[in-house]
């Protein structure tokens, strides 16, 4: 029921349709425009519902596969002292353990295929919007300030920072397993966080205007380009 991220996201592929016909894109950027179609199913009386799962009543951002548990254990005796090898290390250990999650049903299949979309990723940006809101950004105390870049693209009113919310969600899924792993193993051997994860809120739930998202989507497109992508 957050459409504006949506639509900024469609106004995005615009922009990277462009750039991908000049030659101009260096990375791999994944769009997923409906990140949740299972959500975006539940209507009722012409409204969108979609927040919490039908079947469950957990919300659809809330309670993801915790990727973190069990990922010590894996990576211990192969970690050293270079923290491109051990980043490397990590990220393998990460995909085995999002092909190995158990997923029975619609919603939790969804999340498994789009967690292989996003764990060895370098930027997670999860696009969202409040009830009623400014546009704002959350990011972790990690990644600040070398986040300011994305809050000033996209014109961020409002920056609040957290390593671990406890709510579990989409883009913290990704930093999580980093943030705790590192605590783990000591700093003997250096996992540094290589995902810069954030929620983007664009506004509130009724600024659906194209006005707006295809600005918001040269706020990312700018983010991305000074990233060097």
């Amino acid at each position: 029921d957050e459409i504006p991220g949506m639509l900024a996201a469609h106004h995005q592929i615009g922009l990277l349709d462009d750039a991908a016909a000049r030659g101009d894109i260096k990375g791999e950027i994944i769009v997923v425009p409906v990140a949740n179609p299972v959500g975006a199913g539940q209507v009722i009386n012409t409204t969108f519902a979609g927040r919490y799962d039908f079947r469950s009543g957990i919300n659809f951002n809330r309670r993801w596969p915790d990727l973190s548990q069990g990922l010590a254990d894996k990576v211990k005796g192969r970690l050293g002292r270079n923290a491109e090898a051990n980043i490397a290390i990590v990220r393998q250990a990460l995909g085995e353990a999002v092909d190995q999650i158990y997923a029975v049903g619609e919603n939790a299949k969804l999340r498994r295929e789009l967690m292989r979309l996003a764990y060895d990723a370098d930027i997670v940006l999860d696009l969202h919007c409040d009830d009623i809101a400014l546009l704002h950004i959350y990011t972790t105390n990690t990644f600040w300030p070398r986040a300011q870049d994305l809050a000033a693209d996209v014109g961020a009113h409002a920056v609040l920072l957290c390593d671990d919310s406890g709510a579990a969600s989409f883009d913290e899924s990704f930093f999580l397993p980093w943030y705790r792993l590192q605590k783990e193993v000591g700093p003997d051997y250096p996992v540094p966080a290589p995902v810069l994860t954030s929620t983007v809120e664009f506004r509130g739930q009724a600024d659906v205007y194209d006005e707006l998202a295809s600005e918001d989507a040269r706020g990312l497109f700018r983010f991305l380009q000074r990233r060097g992508l």
